[in-house]
């Protein structure tokens, strides 16, 4: 089914019904279907092959390994830029042009400004939240991303993020769960120093770099992504003296926000590896869906639409 094919519903309804508003709505509904239909394939597929260690601040925790909590402790989130704008304007990083400073390599998110200590005080009190309440979901473990913002904003610097960084440590210690810095290499000592307890990097191997994190940190976990691993593989990029014959493992990519807290888990033949139980939804299903959005493009009756959506997909939410 193409776009075309979409189009050509609302374009009929039009032609019979002269419904072009309906028509073009029934269109865009069918559309939106079909994306979270797509979406929806792909997320299967990440969770059939790849495991999770560490879980954004909204999920709740798998239970299994360790459970790290991912707060983005230094920029904002996809989709949350709004959100700061209207609560907490003044802690966005500005530019020349007065606008919030994008992250050049994250387009959709917004730098904060940790350039003075009552900004810093006033972020660590907004993300301290979130601190909190991985603590309470029961994880073990918050990682904060993006401590090196600084390497990619003009006016940043480590001395600002290190310092809100500690900020940040302090409150998860007083809530009793670990703090995982991630990345950030240029840090170096300074990371442990600011009360880092561990560090989540990613392509440690392919940078050449594993060590030199290793010897900053005990507790290191580390993502490699397929196909861009150096010759020899994950271990290549490490020193292994000494390690324990078990201490390497074929592993998956690490991902985040893949899981929500209602969604229910089965066991793999991997110990410690879990999959979101399958929900398979019938042929049958989508074209009686499709005949009552139809039906409903032909009344007027969008409530309807929204209904048949939020069946097909539990995690939509009907707009207030």
């Amino acid at each position: 089914m193409t776009l075309q094919d979409i189009l050509g519903v609302g374009q009929w309804l039009n032609g019979r019904y002269y419904l072009a508003y309906e028509g073009l709505i029934t269109a865009a509904v069918l559309y939106m279907i079909l994306v979270f239909g797509i979406t929806r394939i792909f997320r299967l597929c990440e969770k059939k092959w790849m495991a999770h260690l560490v879980r954004d601040r909204e999920a709740a925790p798998a239970g299994v390994a360790i459970d790290v909590c991912y707060v983005n402790g230094f920029q904002t989130q996809p989709g949350e830029l709004d959100w700061w704008l209207s609560e907490h304007p003044d802690l966005l990083l500005r530019g020349d042009d007065g606008e919030p400073v994008v992250d050049p390599a994250w387009p959709d998110e917004r730098i904060l400004d940790s350039l003075t200590a009552s900004s810093r005080d006033a972020i660590a009190g907004v993300v301290g939240g979130w601190i909190d309440g991985c603590a309470e979901a029961g994880y073990e473990a918050v990682e904060l991303d993006n401590l090196d913002s600084w390497t990619r904003a003009d006016g940043l610097d480590a001395e600002g993020n290190l310092a809100l960084a500690a900020l940040l440590t302090a409150r998860a210690h007083a809530a009793g769960i670990a703090v995982a810095q991630k990345n950030a290499l240029e840090a170096r000592d300074a990371g442990p120093a600011a009360g880092f307890d561990l560090v989540v990097t990613e392509e440690c191997a392919r940078f050449d770099e594993c060590d030199d994190y290793g010897a900053l940190y005990e507790r290191h976990l580390a993502v490699e992504y397929e196909g861009e691993l150096p010759e020899g593989g994950f271990a290549a990029g490490w020193d292994t003296d000494g390690a324990p014959e078990d201490f390497w493992f074929d592993g998956e990519k690490l991902y985040e926000e893949l899981l929500h807290g209602g969604e229910p888990l089965v066991e793999t033949e991997v110990s410690g590896i879990l999959l979101a139980e399958p929900r398979i939804v019938a042929a049958d299903t989508i074209t009686d869906a499709t005949r009552r959005i139809e039906q409903a493009g032909e009344s007027g009756d969008i409530s309807v639409v929204a209904d048949v959506v939020s069946e097909l997909v539990p995690e939509y939410r009907k707009p207030d």
